[in-house]
């Protein structure tokens, strides 16, 4: 790899530091996830020639990296994780997400913490990153369509964590 590419790459730590904090949830495992994302892709021949693609690449190297520390983990712990299905769905007319500059970080923070993986990491490509659902279907790898779904269940989840029970009460009464 050039001296070029390894200074490219290093511009871009801090996103991917940030984009594995949001996958592994706690700072000790994200700093897990980036240090394996380099021993995997320094190494490399060639990289992407343009600063959107090298991101996508490292973020998928970096989302594949975090599964497989979960898969060994799973493997010695036994443990298996589920994510949402239709009844996430339900309420979506009924919630009303509150402005994102009402929100405390720790609470946003929390309940990004709550969503399911899939979830969460695709919300965080989509929403924080700005990337198209094409995009986040390479990072991810998975089809455009699963990753429209997930985005759209995470903001309905993200909502209802937002949003404390007793709002929902009122706001039906509003109508």
């Amino acid at each position: 790899m050039a001296a070029r590419d390894v200074d490219r790459i290093a511009k871009l730590a801090g996103e991917l530091a940030r984009f594995a904090g949001w996958l592994a949830g706690s700072s000790y495992d994200a700093d897990d996830v980036v240090q394996e994302t380099l021993i995997r892709a320094l190494p490399a021949k060639s990289v992407p020639a343009d600063e959107p693609a090298l991101r996508a690449w490292l973020f998928r190297i970096a989302r594949n990296v975090h599964v497989d520390q979960r898969r060994n983990q799973a493997a010695r712990d036994r443990f298996v994780v589920l994510e949402g299905g239709r009844d996430e769905l339900e309420e979506v007319e009924q919630i009303a997400v509150p402005a994102l500059g009402d929100l405390d970080r720790a609470d946003l923070e929390r309940a990004l913490g709550e969503l399911p993986e899939g979830a969460r990491a695709a919300l965080v490509l989509a929403d924080v990153w700005e990337l198209d659902h094409s995009e986040i279907a390479a990072i991810l790898d998975i089809p455009v369509g699963t990753v429209k779904s997930r985005v759209a269940r995470a903001r309905v989840r993200l909502a209802a964590l937002l949003n404390p029970p007793e709002a929902h009460q009122t706001q039906r009464r509003d109508k």
